[in-house]
């Protein structure tokens, strides 16, 4: 054999075996992320565990003195034999994007169903655009209460995500940094209620809901708020290029009589428009 083609079988397979003690590291790594997650987020019980074998996060919800079931179900079935808000929170332990998006929405409709909070995790990666609308599209209406990396990707992160319906502490969580505080939700929102020349409404009285908005329906907002007029020598400041004081976190959207109103996430929804994909909002309907 010549001497060039040994060098050549030599590397590589000195490259497999680099391989193979670095990717169990990268993998012991992710799961210790990912169960300091579940530890975190796994917070009402009782929790119902569901998987495709073994249960992976059982221990960790009996530690913490959590009651637990789990329950092992076939690809594809998603037809749990539980009551309604049964179980405090459902824990799906395999990769919820690896579904079909029909298996999606199944799924989060079953788990919203029998759960009041669920948690699972997603790839977001940049070449599964199409993949992820489906998710958002399947998790429509239930608020991202909490998401953290467990893993890194080579075009993205895997991430586990806590999620349940919508409240108004969410909302007052968004304007926390705002100087007149929660105050500013009712100015806000009486500034448009004008502007748009419409009648004013008791924002507090306001139902909460959880949507995710493409950036096309972002940028639409964005042009119709910057279109209307302003008070003479009122300086219009919808659009702008100043980077956000938070880059996570949803959007808050007013709406009432027909119209939608950004009043938290100015900055986060001039940049997002710009990026193909679907981005958290927090809908007010008054």
């Amino acid at each position: 054999m010549w001497p060039s083609v040994l060098r050549v079988r030599e590397r590589l397979a000195a490259l497999r075996m680099a391989l193979r003690k670095r990717l169990p590291m990268q993998t012991r790594a992710a799961w210790v992320r990912e169960r300091a997650a579940v530890a975190a987020m796994v917070e009402h019980g009782p929790v119902l565990e569901l998987s495709h074998g073994a249960g992976r996060y059982l221990d960790i919800c009996r530690a913490k003195g959590l009651d637990v079931v789990g329950c092992d179900i076939p690809a594809g079935s998603f037809n749990l034999p539980y009551d309604d808000a049964q179980f405090g929170t459902v824990v799906y332990s395999s990769r919820f994007d690896a579904l079909t998006p029909d298996d999606m929405a199944r799924a989060v409709a079953e788990f919203a169903r029998v759960g009041r909070e669920i948690v699972l995790s997603v790839s977001f990666e940049e070449n599964a655009a199409r993949g992820l609308g489906a998710f958002y599209a399947a998790i429509e209406g239930l608020f991202i209460a909490d998401r953290q990396i467990v893993a890194f990707l080579p075009d993205g992160t895997c991430e586990m995500l806590r999620l349940r319906a919508p409240v108004w502490g969410d909302v007052l969580h968004q304007f926390d940094w705002h100087a007149d505080g929660h105050d500013a939700i009712g100015r806000l929102s009486r500034k448009w209620c004008e502007r748009y020349g419409i009648a004013p409404v008791d924002v507090s009285a306001g139902e909460v809901k959880a949507e995710y908005w493409t950036n096309e329906q972002i940028a639409e907002l964005i042009e119709t708020m910057a279109g209307f007029p302003r008070a003479i020598g009122e300086p219009n400041r919808m659009k702008t290029k100043k980077s956000p004081r938070i880059d996570g976190g949803p959007m808050t959207v007013f709406r009432t009589q027909g119209r939608d109103a950004l009043i938290d996430g100015r900055r986060r929804a001039n940049k997002w428009m710009l990026r193909p994909g679907r981005y958290p909002v927090l809908l007010i309907e008054a």
